[in-house]
């Protein structure tokens, strides 16, 4: 089941609203004969003050290849206070030319009817699209066992995703500003190395906060 966070933004008035949430749930059936049903994504932020919003997605299927890749403009009224281009690879420029975020997440939710999502820290990718999803439908590689290492205290520890395709896949990434799609396809081919070791398993839940208001005309 995927869940979209819409909200509706108060009217500025001595008397503030309270603000109120749209929950639309779509619910999600994987059909597991034919085509693989896993999509693999990676989102790219942008900070508005203190907060990161969305700015980059990029989707590819079970062979790598790219399905989707859209461009996200800032939320009407907000202005960008950092582009982080030296990490992101986000511009002024290349963000004009974006859809609505409402647009975006319209998009990926029919992409991920009937798919199973794959990704590297994915709690942070949905938490940018106004996104939950049911654990049984996530392949996280940030949070299995299988792609942590054993820390100082007795407890497994994450692994950036630069980290494991190196050690895993022997290849660099992220030399440069991230590229989202390249980041997807390192997530899909690290999940497809113990693919029937994770079906089995399934991948431990996550949590998603709350994404904060977004404004749109």
């Amino acid at each position: 089941m995927i869940r979209t966070l819409r909200h509706r933004h108060p009217r500025r008035h001595p008397r503030r609203q309270t603000q109120k949430m749209v929950h639309r749930k779509v619910h999600c059936k994987v059909h597991r004969g034919g085509t693989k049903p896993f999509i693999a994504l990676d989102c790219e932020m942008v900070g508005i003050g203190r907060r990161s919003v969305l700015a980059e997605v990029a989707i590819v299927d079970y062979d790598g290849d790219l399905i989707y890749h859209a461009y996200v403009k800032p939320p009407v009224g907000q202005t960008v206070t950092n582009y982080r281009t030296e990490f992101s690879g986000i511009t002024e420029e290349k963000l004009k030319s974006g859809k609505s975020f409402l647009k975006v997440q319209a998009d990926i939710v029919k992409i991920l009817e009937g798919k199973i999502l794959v990704g590297h820290a994915l709690e942070n990718d949905l938490k940018a699209l106004g996104l939950r999803m049911d654990p049984e439908y996530v392949r996280n590689t940030a949070h299995t066992q299988m792609f942590q290492t054993f820390g100082r205290y007795g407890q497994f520890q994450s692994q950036s995703l630069k980290y494991l395709a190196k050690r895993y896949l022997g290849k660099e990434i992220q030399e440069g500003s991230h590229n989202p799609a390249e980041d997807a396809r390192t997530a899909m081919a690290l999940f497809r190395m113990f693919e029937s070791d994770w079906n089995a398993k399934q991948a431990g839940p996550i949590t998603v906060r709350e994404p904060r208001t977004i404004v749109e005309n």
